[in-house]
């Protein structure tokens, strides 16, 4: 029997970007446990909560705290040692971390006004369909207060005869 390029494989296993936010992550902790002179691996249970509330303590978003948590637990994983993650010391404490208020809100992107549609809409030249198709498209989205996924779903038949131009 051939022998299979386990490595290769194993590569393809996660994502390229997702092995990167490991790889990251994993730096992360391994230095967090030295400046604590904690052992790095095999982690304690403990030792994952108080470091993953020690992220929310740094303003660390919530998704990013679990991206931690996740390359903590694929690194036990691929090393064949017990899996800390999953104690409830650290669900509970990832639990507290989503539910607690964050200190600063969201920021609030402000919409555009009609006079800015207005200005970008007439900065837009008049040369060719295309330049008709993307006025059409930003006056639409405007006023139908679209999102960018509605307004790119949008379908149009338009059929040309010598009638004029229809639409199916």
């Amino acid at each position: 029997m051939p022998k299979a390029d386990i490595s290769y494989h194993n590569q393809l296993g996660k994502a390229a970007n997702t092995r990167r936010a490991y790889r990251s992550a994993i730096r992360g902790w391994y230095v967090w446990a030295a400046r604590h002179d904690l052992p790095a691996l095999p982690a304690r249970s403990e030792d994952v909560a108080t470091y993953l509330a020690d992220l929310a303590l740094r303003e660390r978003k919530p998704a990013t705290i679990e991206l931690h948590r996740a390359a903590l637990r694929y690194l036990h994983h691929i090393s064949h040692l017990p899996i800390p993650t999953t104690h409830a010391l650290v669900s509970e404490t990832l639990a507290g971390i989503h539910r607690s208020p964050r200190k600063t809100p969201p920021r609030q992107v402000k919409g555009l006004t009609w006079e800015m549609i207005c200005e970008v809409v007439d900065r837009i030249p008049m040369t060719s369909l295309v330049d008709a198709r993307d006025r059409a498209i930003l006056l639409l989205g405007y006023g139908g207060a679209l999102r960018r996924s509605e307004l790119a779903a949008i379908q149009l038949d338009a059929e040309i005869s010598q009638k004029g131009c229809t639409s199916g």
